[in-house]
């Protein structure tokens, strides 16, 4: 399988490094993009859609987009030199696709590269894995590190334990920190009294800079639930002061960490809960905050948004529409971004519901939306971006 990887990855190279052209008006070689679009990741996919634009137009080569891969067989294979997978994950292909694209790997017609997805082998989506990519791929195979990652993200904080229950630090061949980062973020959501553990053994073993600030920001959040004003402070402190604002965690870290105002601590314990699923125990937290009235307005906003989560965990769609259309109507002249935030969760919950109109509707409301400055507008608009790409490739 080695052979094969640095075969076709040497065809690839050797195709790219062509510099002479036959025929002004022939293209040197055809690529095959198999792109997964609408995801997550959209905002890397449309950029790498746009870099291999300009490429082929100086390099003098065409490519085809596809989403799927319904049409990919032998023959359609053959008119490719390369196979590129952009974030197109080693599932959810066609039977006939596999055997197509494996023939032209073992058999040198072509060169491959993939980018991201290209490589997530294991059990994902309900898929099992593809035996003859895993081998390509040197043997890959990601286990329960990327499944609890991915399970926290969608509010299942108790799976996510459970999966991380399985994950035997003392059994792997490297050292692991991330294991301490993800078991004290799950342990937050359901407000554990021994959650600030993991995190500060991540911020003692952590070798690099990234999702340090996170992490110290999540640490001084437990104090100040536990009501030790001055360890909040204190790591709040050194969230200004440590790591690196790379990536989005780290720079949201940051930005809440400047704040001047001392947080509610009832909004506080209903979004580390409504995150990861407890509804029940975020509804109650929510229900002690004495008069909703008598918020200022950003802590307004997050009231209503965090009721619309509690409700649209548990498929009360009206009910959750409701409490973000309050969020949004709230905050919009001030530019609250917690307002956007509500619109982009209103449009996911109408498409999750086939409500694809009121999807539509509440997607071009958050591409409407003029925030002030802070670090999640740009997450939100690619959010709406890729909901309208999916609505219009479902229609």
């Amino acid at each position: 399988m080695k052979n094969l990887f640095i075969k076709a990855v040497s065809i690839l190279g050797l195709v790219l490094a062509l510099q002479t052209n036959l025929y002004a008006q022939t293209p040197k070689f055809k690529v095959l993009i198999l792109a997964e679009r609408g995801g997550y990741h959209e905002g890397f996919v449309v950029a790498a859609l746009d870099w291999l634009n300009k490429l082929a137009s100086e390099k003098g080569f065409e490519f085809t987009v596809v989403n799927n891969t319904n049409l990919v067989d032998a023959g359609y294979l053959s008119q490719y030199k390369v196979f590129m997978q952009l974030n197109y994950p080693p599932y959810m292909w066609t039977d006939k696709a596999k055997a197509a694209f494996v023939k032209y790997i073992e058999e040198g017609r072509g060169g491959w590269v993939g980018f991201h997805h290209a490589s997530l082998l294991g059990e994902f989506d309900g898929y099992q894995m593809w035996d003859w990519f895993s081998g390509f791929l040197g043997g890959i195979r990601y286990k329960n590190y990327i499944a609890a990652t991915a399970s926290s993200d969608a509010n299942k904080g108790e799976i996510t334990m459970q999966l991380i229950s399985n994950i035997v630090p003392e059994k792997l061949e490297i050292s692991f920190p991330q294991i301490h980062y993800i078991t004290g973020k799950t342990k937050m959501l359901r407000l554990d009294s021994d959650s600030n553990l993991p995190l500060i053994t991540y911020v003692k073993e952590s070798p690099g800079t990234d999702y340090l600030k996170t992490t110290l920001f999540d640490i001084a959040c437990y104090y100040y639930i536990s009501g030790n004003i001055p360890q909040y402070r204190n790591y709040i402190g050194q969230v200004k002061q440590k790591g690196r604002e790379l990536h989005n965690r780290d720079i949201e870290a940051a930005f809440e960490a400047n704040k001047t105002e001392l947080p509610n601590r009832w909004l506080m314990r209903a979004d580390y809960l409504v995150k990861g699923g407890y509804t029940e125990r975020a509804e109650d937290d929510l229900s002690k905050v004495s008069d909703p009235g008598k918020l200022n307005e950003t802590e307004k906003v997050q009231f209503y948004y965090l009721r619309g989560e509690c409700k649209r965990l548990i498929n009360k769609v009206k009910d959750a529409e409701s409490a973000y259309l309050k969020a949004f109507e709230t905050g919009k002249n001030s530019g609250d971004y917690i307002s956007q935030k509500a619109l982009v969760q209103a449009g996911l919950m109408m498409e999750k519901n086939g409500a694809f109109q009121l999807a539509e509707k509440y997607y071009h409301l958050c591409l409407r939306f003029r925030a002030n400055s802070n670090p999640y507008s740009d997450l939100y608009q690619n959010k709406a971006k890729a909901g309208l790409i999916r609505l219009s490739i479902s229609e």
